[in-house]
C-alpha cells in the first residue's frame, strides 16, 4: 500500500490489488519489444569546421609510462583504442582513452619501430634498425618478417585484403608483402643507392591507390604512391606493368636553393596525392593524380616549422598535419581554393623485368622472394593513469587556408597524427624529454537541470527531485554532485553523486519530525572537468495537519486473476474506517489494457462498506500482465 501526503484533513490512499494475467485461447504468448535503437552524436557534437576553425580547442596530454619512449607512428583502432610506437625504447603500445590504461609489448630485439597501421584487430608496423616488418594483435603475438640488412623500412600502409607496402628508406627500395604466404616484392628504384643504410632517394611515405584496368575493365590494379625525401620527388608505380612516374618538386623553382623534402603521403577518395612538404613548410597536393599542383603553404615561422605527418579529416573538410620543429598541430582547410604552382616535371620508365618503351637506369628492377617469418608471443605491460587535468589550446596564427595550434612545450617535436571515429585528433610528441600522446577535441562543456525546483514536505517526511546533466560539446568527464546552503538538520542524498553525461540523478531530501519549518533555499552544483554549473532548488516545510478521518483498503479473495481474451472478471474490495468520523470515499482503477472496461458496484460511499471492481476484456484486448491501481480518495 502506497500513502501519499495529508491534504487538509483527508487522506487519499493508493492500493496494487489486482494483477491481470490476459491470455490468449489459442496459446500464444509473449509480447515483442522494440529493438533498441543507435543513439547518433549531432554534428554539433562530432565535428568542427575548419572553415571556421575554432579559435580554442581542447587539449589533454597523457605521459608515455616508459621514460624516454620517444613515439612515434599513431593510428586507431576499429574500437577507438590509440596505438603507436616507441621508437627509443622499441616498444608497441596502446592506450584506451575509456580507461586511461597503457599497454607497452617490449619487441624481443629492438628494433626502433617508426610508422604503424592498424588493419581493425592488429597493427602493421616497420622496424628501422632491425629491418623487419611486424604485425602485432591484442593478444601479444608478434609476426615479423626479416628485410635485407641496411633496409630500414619507414612508411607502411595495409590495404583492407591486408597486403602490406611499405618504404625501405635505407636501400631505396618500394616492398609489398603478402602475410598470407609471406611472398615478398621488392622493387629496386632507379639511381638506388650501392651502400645500404646510406640512401640517395630515401623512400619515405606510401599509399596504394586500387583502379581497375584491363580489356574488359575487370582488373583490379595497383598505382602506388611514394615520397622520395632525399630526392624532392613524388613517384606512383603502376604495378601491372612496372611503369614508374616521378613528379621532381625543385622544378618548381619555388623554393630556390631548398628541397620540399615530401614525407609523409595519402591518397583521398577523388584521387587527390596529399603530402608534407617538411623542408618547404606547405602541404602540397597533385590534383587527380598529377594532372595539377597545388599547395597549402604554412604561416611564416623564423625557422623551417617541418610538417611530417598528415591526416585528411573528411567531416571538416581539412588536412591535419604535425609541424616537428614548430611544436603545432594544423589543419589546412580543403574549402580553401589552394595555390596553383603549375605542374612539377615528370618522367616516365618501366623497371626491369617488363618490357617498356623506356627502361629505367640501372640500378633497377623487381625481385619477388620468400620472407623469413618468426612468430613469438610477447607479454604486456599494462598501466593506468591519472586523467591529465583539462586545458585548451588557443589559435597560434593563421592564415587563409592554414590554421595552427602550438602545444604548451615547444620542444614537443610532434611527429604523427591520426584522428578516431568521433573526429578527436591524436598525436605524438616525440621528444624522449617530453614524452606524451595528445588529443585535440572540441572544448567540453556540459549542463545541468532540475524538475521540479521547489517542493513542500511535512515535518518527517522526505521529497526528492530529478537532476539532469546532459553533454553539450567535446568528450565527457567524470561529474560529481553536491549541494550547498543546506541545513544540517536536513539529510540529503544523491543517486548517483557521480556520472558521466549524460546522465540523470535523484535528489531526496529528508526531514525530522523536529526540523523547524519554513522555506529553505539551495543550489545544487555539478562539478566536471574544472567547470562548475549551479542550479537552485527551494524547499518547504510544513507542520503536519491533526488527522480526522483515515481508512483503509484491502481485497477481498486472491489479487491475480486470468482472464481469456473476451471475457469477464470480478474482485471484492473492501473500504474500512480506521479513524474519526466517516466521510465519503471514491474510488477508482487505472492501468487496464486496451479494449478494458471496468465499473464498481459501488464506487462512492462512506466506510465501511464492501464493493466488486467487474471487468470486460475484448477480443482484440492484447495478451500479457496487468498490474491495476485502486485507489480510494
Amino acid at each position: 500500500m502506497f500513502f501519499s501526503s495529508r491534504v487538509g484533513v483527508a487522506r487519499r490512499h493508493s492500493l496494487v490489488a489486482l494483477l491481470i494475467t490476459v491470455m490468449l485461447l489459442s496459446g500464444m504468448t509473449g509480447v515483442w519489444a522494440n529493438p533498441t535503437q543507435k543513439v547518433n552524436r549531432s554534428p554539433s557534437e562530432m565535428q568542427v569546421n575548419a572553415a571556421s576553425s575554432l579559435a580554442t580547442l581542447a587539449l589533454t596530454e597523457w605521459p608515455v609510462p616508459s621514460t624516454g619512449s620517444g613515439p612515434w607512428g599513431i593510428t586507431v583502432d576499429k574500437s577507438d583504442k590509440i596505438w603507436f610506437t616507441e621508437n627509443v625504447t622499441s616498444k608497441i603500445a596502446r592506450f584506451d582513452p575509456s580507461s586511461n590504461q597503457f599497454t607497452e609489448w617490449s619487441l624481443p630485439n629492438g628494433g626502433n619501430p617508426r610508422y604503424i597501421l592498424s588493419n581493425g584487430t592488429g597493427v602493421y608496423f616497420t622496424e628501422y634498425s632491425s629491418n623487419k616488418i611486424g604485425y602485432l594483435n591484442s593478444n601479444g603475438t608478434l609476426y615479423e618478417w626479416q628485410l635485407s640488412s641496411g633496409s630500414n623500412p619507414t612508411g607502411i600502409y595495409s590495404e583492407q585484403n591486408n597486403t602490406v607496402w611499405f618504404t625501405e628508406s635505407g636501400r631505396d627500395v618500394i616492398g609489398r608483402l603478402i602475410p598470407q604466404t609471406n611472398q615478398l616484392t621488392e622493387w629496386t628504384l632507379p639511381g638506388a643507392t650501392s651502400n645500404p643504410g646510406k640512401p640517395v632517394l630515401e623512400p619515405w611515405g606510401i599509399n596504394s591507390q586500387p583502379t581497375v584496368t584491363g580489356e574488359f575493365h575487370n582488373v583490379t590494379d595497383r598505382l602506388v604512391w611514394f615520397t622520395e625525401t632525399a630526392n624532392n620527388t613524388v613517384g606512383m608505380l603502376q604495378i601491372s606493368n612496372n611503369l614508374l612516374t616521378s613528379w621532381y618538386l625543385d622544378t618548381l623553382n619555388i623554393i630556390p636553393g631548398t628541397n620540399y623534402g615530401p614525407t609523409d603521403l595519402t591518397v583521398d577518395s577523388s584521387g587527390n596525392v596529399i603530402f608534407t612538404s617538411s623542408s618547404g613548410d606547405r602541404i602540397s597536393d597533385l590534383v587527380g593524380g598529377g594532372v595539377v599542383y597545388h599547395e597549402y603553404q604554412l604561416p611564416p615561422h623564423a625557422s623551417v616549422a617541418k610538417p611530417t605527418s598528415l591526416k585528411i579529416d573528411t567531416s571538416r573538410n581539412a588536412i591535419w598535419f604535425t609541424e616537428y620543429n614548430s611544436a603545432v598541430i594544423g589543419n589546412a582547410n580543403t574549402t580553401v581554393v589552394a595555390i596553383d604552382q603549375g605542374i612539377p616535371a615528370q618522367s616516365q620508365c618501366t623497371l626491369s623485368p617488363a618490357v617498356g618503351s623506356k627502361m629505367c637506369s640501372s640500378p633497377s628492377g623487381s625481385t619477388t622472394t620468400t620472407a623469413t617469418l618468426t612468430v613469438t608471443t610477447i607479454l604486456p605491460t599494462a598501466t593506468t593513469v591519472t586523467l591529465p587535468p583539462p586545458s585548451t589550446i588557443s589559435t597560434y596564427q593563421s592564415n587563409q587556408a592554414v590554421t595552427e595550434y602550438r602545444l604548451p612545450n615547444v620542444t614537443a617535436q610532434p611527429n604523427s597524427v591520426t584522428l578516431d571515429t568521433l573526429g578527436n585528433v591524436w598525436f605524438t610528441e616525440s621528444n624522449t624529454t617530453v614524452n606524451r600522446i595528445g588529443r585535440l577535441s572540441i572544448p567540453y562543456a556540459f549542463g545541468l537541470s532540475v524538475s521540479p525546483t521547489s517542493h513542500t514536505v511535512i515535518q518527517g517526511n522526505s521529497t526528492s527531485y530529478g537532476i539532469s546533466v546532459s553533454k553539450s560539446s567535446g568528450i565527457s568527464q567524470t561529474t560529481q554532485l553536491s549541494i550547498e546552503n543546506a541545513p544540517s538538520n536536513l539529510n540529503v542524498n544523491f543517486i548517483p553523486q557521480y556520472g558521466t553525461p549524460p546522465f540523470t540523478s535523484t535528489l531526496t531530501i529528508g526531514t525530522t519530525s523536529s526540523t523547524p519549518t519554513g522555506l529553505y533555499t539551495m543550489n545544487i552544483i555539478a562539478t566536471s572537468g574544472g567547470q562548475n554549473q549551479t542550479f537552485p532548488i527551494t524547499l518547504t516545510v510544513t507542520s503536519p495537519a491533526p488527522p480526522s478521518f483515515d481508512f483503509s483498503l484491502s481485497l477481498v479473495g486472491n489479487n491475480t486473476l486470468l482472464v481469456p481474451q473476451g471475457e469477464s472478471a470480478s474482485l471484492g474490495v473492501k473500504v474500512s474506517l480506521s479513524s474519526g468520523t466517516s466521510e465519503s470515499v471514491s474510488l477508482s482503477a487505472s492501468g487496464f489494457p486496451a479494449m478494458t472496461t471496468y465499473s464498481f458496484t459501488t464506487s462512492n460511499s462512506f466506510p465501511p462498506y464492501t464493493t466488486t471492481l467487474n471487468m470486460q476484456t475484448g477480443m482484440d484486448t492484447p495478451p500479457g500482465s496487468y498490474p491495476i491501481t485502486i485507489t480510494g480518495t
